[in-house]
């Protein structure tokens, strides 16, 4: 069976330059998801130095997203894996945007 690691990148490049340096002393299937916005999204597209099975972009997904979630699904699920979901959510940058901030 041949090992599969995942890697999360984000806007800084340490993970990207550490699955590259791994490629070369581990054999295994490489997959990423890449939370970056759409600029810098053409270099994850067109790099050649790490060769990953599959590569999905974070910010794809959640823009498509604008249906009501399935309440009852998600208590099944928090159920089954022994999970609160809404501790996961109140800490998610994505679900919690504040405009605390204003730059000027």
């Amino acid at each position: 069976m041949v090992d599969k690691i995942l890697f999360w990148f984000g806007v800084d490049y340490t993970h990207y330059c550490l699955s590259h340096a791994l490629q070369k002393k581990i054999d295994c299937e490489m997959y990423a998801i890449v939370d970056i916005t759409e600029r810098p999204k053409t270099f994850f597209e067109n790099q050649k130095l790490v060769d990953f099975n599959k590569i999905w972009f974070f910010h794809d997904q959640i823009k498509k997203q604008q249906e009501k979630p399935d309440f009852e699904y998600l208590a099944k699920f928090e159920k089954k894996y022994k999970l609160n979901l809404w501790k996961l959510i109140q800490n998610e940058r994505i679900f919690l945007y504040s405009n605390f901030h204003k730059f000027s």
